[in-house]
């Protein structure tokens, strides 16, 4: 599929710990999100998280990164495809395609 980024956002997210499940006492960690708001579908969203953190070699994002990566995507065409398992919209190919320098 392909659309037009509209806005790239933070969004925080709370995530089950999965290697404490057999504990009485599971708490959720935190974690954020960047993902891609598309002009085309206003109610769907394209989650670049894997690839913010592939493009910049990094383990943690910033809201720094996530505005250098909205002026960047602004306007551009990207594609992306739908994972049926995860029911998620994922960056078909690699940030670094979508970026002109």
């Amino acid at each position: 599929m392909r659309g037009k980024v509209k806005n790239v956002r933070l969004e925080p997210g709370l995530k089950e710990s999965s290697s404490d499940r057999w504990r009485s006492d599971v708490h959720p960690r935190y974690e954020r999100y960047v993902l891609v708001d598309l002009y085309d579908s206003p109610q769907m969203y394209v989650d670049i998280t894997k690839d913010v953190l592939d493009y910049y070699g990094g383990s943690r994002i910033t809201q720094g990164r996530v505005d250098e990566i909205k002026d960047l995507l602004h306007n551009v065409w990207i594609n992306f495809y739908h994972d049926e398992n995860e029911d998620e919209h994922y960056l078909d190919g690699s940030l670094s395609d979508y970026i002109t320098p």
